[in-house]
């Protein structure tokens, strides 16, 4: 089931997926909840809009909804943030504001390989040929993801949020 939603300007705080070198990183969930904390770093954000342990991941300039069972899909502009109100940006964090677009979102639950695999078939083979919208490039997907966003967890439930126009 897809649910089509307006959502308004998108102002978040969050993390780019490269290093000092400019390459992403290997291990990017390692690093992430790791050495880097990100739950600490979000959680001291007063202005967040998001519970603790949820996050967007921005997949920024893209002209469709990625492969995200592929390690590349995460190398190339991938954003962590949290959606903020803006009034402090805590070190090594970045703000970025996305435009307001017209979005499809979709549920993917399972195992975060194969619900990402399936949902991703979904939207090309099924929902995108079949309706009245195509992928809106101004937009920018992102996965919201919710407190059952374990990484190997068969309980992972995340919203794909594709920014979509008229054909």
């Amino acid at each position: 089931m897809v649910k089509l939603r307006d959502l308004p300007e998108l102002q978040v705080i969050g993390w780019t997926n490269v290093n000092a070198s400019g390459e992403p990183y290997p291990n990017l969930w390692e690093f992430v909840f790791g050495e880097l904390d990100i739950d600490a770093k979000f959680d001291s954000i007063p202005s967040k809009v998001q519970d603790s342990g949820c996050y967007l991941g921005l997949f920024q300039n893209r002209t469709s909804v990625p492969r995200l069972w592929e390690q590349a899909a995460w190398d190339h502009e991938f954003f962590l943030a949290v959606e903020v109100k803006l009034d402090f940006i805590p070190e090594g964090l970045v703000q970025k504001t996305f435009p307001a677009s017209t979005y499809a979102i979709f549920t993917a639950n399972g195992v975060p390989h194969s619900a990402f695999q399936n949902t991703w078939n979904h939207i090309h083979n099924e929902w995108l040929p079949h309706s009245e919208y195509m992928f809106n490039p101004d937009g920018v997907f992102f996965i919201q993801y919710t407190e059952n966003s374990g990484p190997d967890d068969e309980r992972f439930e995340a919203h794909l949020c594709v920014p979509i126009k008229k054909k």
